[in-house]
Formats: structure tokens, sequence, C-alpha cells
């Protein structure tokens, strides 16, 4: 998903690893020399719009393998800027050496190399000594499950009653609530089902290349059934109209 994110996390100035946290060994070290509003003044200038070299130690792929493969072998591989967003950055606490943030940001958004960067401007170095992601998108806070509660949850069922857990289950449909809604009638779901385009009725005109969240109406309710793409003139619609219609992308299968 092309989603924001939130993380809140710790940097630890005056040190600097090669993995830009507390995994990579240390390959520097400098005295903390900075008064607590220039540090402020340093995470704030991160917000915007800006160009992110991806730290090696990631998972974008290079020749199919993970940047952090060639790391480990002591290979350097030139990576292009990614474009990204910081939509807010809040100094939660500055205790030097330590600096805790809540960064929300786009997606693809470093946030060790948004720290390491920021220890490069200090002139001092810093790495990331706690990461936590707190949002995603719209997801709230509060319905977070510890792998803990989890556990215990499980632990205490009954045997084949699985009401406690299904308790902390949110609709599928959540994850691409953003998406704008297609919704069709009973003709076109079989044509769906078997993975075929559809018109649909949505909110605004469709259009080629965006996707849309699906659903088939029935009755008083609307049945989520998956993820389409706006495409022209698909060729199962026959002779081109110049229309735009909605082809399957990911779709839901239900029990019949």
């Amino acid at each position: 998903l092309d989603a924001e994110k939130t993380y809140e996390v710790t940097a630890q100035l005056g040190v600097r690893t090669t993995t830009s946290d507390a995994d990579g060994e240390v390959v520097e070290e400098k005295p903390v020399d900075v008064t607590d509003a220039q540090v402020n003044e340093a995470c704030l200038a991160f917000l915007g719009k800006s160009k992110q070299i991806p730290s090696m130690f990631s998972a974008l792929k290079h020749q199919g393998k993970p940047l952090y493969f060639y790391a480990r072998q002591g290979i350097e591989i030139e990576r292009e800027p990614r474009d990204i967003e910081v939509f807010e950055l809040d100094v939660l606490r500055i205790e030097l050496p330590y600096v805790d943030m809540r960064i929300k940001c786009s997606k693809g958004t470093y946030i060790r190399s948004i720290v390491d960067d920021l220890g490069q401007n200090l002139g001092c170095g810093a790495y990331v000594t706690r990461l936590h992601r707190t949002e995603v998108a719209d997801y709230p806070t509060d319905k977070m499950v510890s792998l803990d509660t989890l556990i215990s949850t499980q632990e205490s069922l009954d045997e084949g009653n699985f009401a406690a857990l299904d308790a902390f289950l949110i609709p599928m449909d959540t994850a691409v609530s953003r998406l704008p809604r297609v919704t069709i009638n009973d003709e076109e779901r079989s044509r769906f089902d078997h993975g075929q385009s559809v018109r649909g009725v949505c909110e605004a005109e469709l259009i080629a290349g965006v996707s849309y969240r699906v659903y088939h109406q029935q009755a008083d309710d609307l049945l989520f059934l998956g993820v389409g793409e706006g495409v022209k003139d698909p060729r199962d619609q026959g002779q081109p109209k110049n229309e735009i219609f909605v082809n399957p992308k990911r779709r839901v299968v239900y029990p019949s």
C-alpha cells in the first residue's frame, strides 16, 4: 500500500554504525557538542519532500537479491535517490546524547537513514537505538494487540471456540479504505468472480490505472470482493468503446 506510516524512534548521538542501528558495528565515535536548540532545528529540517538514498542494509532488491546481502559481503551498490516525504516530525525528548522523535512519513522512507543524516548534519554521528512503528494509514493504535495477549487469549480458549480471537479481527477492506469504491450488481459479480472486467457504479468517473475497491450490492449490505484497476477498453468487453472498466487484480474468495 502507498500509505503513510508513523514511527517512534530513539536516536543516540555521538556514535555511527554500519547499519545505522544497534545491530551494526561502530565505525565512528565523536563528542556530542550540540545544544537542544540545534538538535530541534536539525530534526525539523527533515519536514517536507526530499530525496533519500536507501541504506545498503535494506531489503531493496538489486539483481534479485536484497541490498543487505551485498552489504554483508562488503560490496557497495550504487543506489538511486528516492522521493520521500516527512509529513510530521515531533521531537518528544532531548536528553543528550538521546533524542526521541515521532515521525509520520511516506512509504519507502528509511528512518535509519534520517537518523544517520541527522547525526551527520550535527557533526557528531547518530544511530537508532529504538524503533517502533505505531500507525499505518488509518489503522488505529488502540486496535493493536501484542503477541503476549494473543498467546494468552489462545491458551484460555475452550476447544473449538475462537470467538475471543475473532474479536481482535477487523474487516479486511480496511486495508484499502482510501481507494475509491465501485459497486457491482449480481450479473457483474459473476464476471468479477471469473476474472472479467466490470463497469459498476462509482462515486466518481473511472480512471485508467487507478485502483478501486469493489463491492457487491446485497440487499441492504455490501460484500467486499477485492481490488480492481481501471482499464480502457479491456479485450473481454469486445469492440473498443473508448470507455473505462475495472479489471480484477486481487479477489476475495468466499466459501460457496
